[in-house]
């Protein structure tokens, strides 16, 4: 917020100007703002439309949420061709399932912790606007450990690119980790 508080000077409408006072009016609510204009498929013209993911579990703001975000922008303090729309963002739900390939010798209950920090630390890194969970980055994040002893990941979700869209955010809401010693 602090780099797009110049954004906010302008009551002309820029993207970081609409960026700013959404993020400010629910900082603690919120885990990512978009800001779209017509140059986007299915936004008209002269409207903006601001994008909410929610920092709740599920990504989706509250009601209560997005109205504060609304009330940021009242009628006589934003530009008169203007419509601005506050929509909640479309949370793109996956899970993950895998079973980790280990070396014999390995503790399995610690490197099964560890990738699984590596996967949630993944997943976090992706819980954006336009963002994309892909099947190489899964894998990435599950397969490479320091001390070599993954040997292989096979991966039985997500079996696709998970997000991706102008509206949308991937969101995991769930994960299973499994191992098993190389024969």
């Amino acid at each position: 917020r602090a780099q797009l508080s110049w954004e906010a000077l302008s009551r002309g409408g820029s993207y970081g100007g609409y960026e700013y006072e959404a993020r400010t009016a629910a900082p603690l609510e919120l885990s990512d703002v978009a800001v779209y204009g017509h140059e986007v498929d299915g936004v008209a013209r002269g409207e903006v439309r601001i994008v909410c993911l929610g920092a709740n579990s599920s990504g989706v703001p509250s009601a209560a949420v997005l109205q504060r975000v609304r009330e940021r922008f009242p009628r006589d303090k934003r530009k008169v061709n203007d419509f601005v729309t506050v929509v909640a963002a479309t949370p793109a739900v996956y899970t993950i399932d895998a079973t980790l390939t280990l070396r014999d010798g390995a503790d399995a209950a610690t490197v099964v912790a560890a990738q699984v920090l590596r996967l949630d630390a993944y997943c976090l890194t992706r819980r954006a606007l336009t963002e994309s969970v892909t099947l190489g980055g899964v894998v990435a994040a599950l397969g490479h450990d320091d001390a070599g002893f993954v040997v292989d990941v096979a991966l039985r979700a997500p079996l696709a690119k998970i997000g991706g869209g102008a509206f949308e955010a991937p969101v995991c809401v769930g994960r299973r980790v499994v191992w098993e010693i190389a024969a």
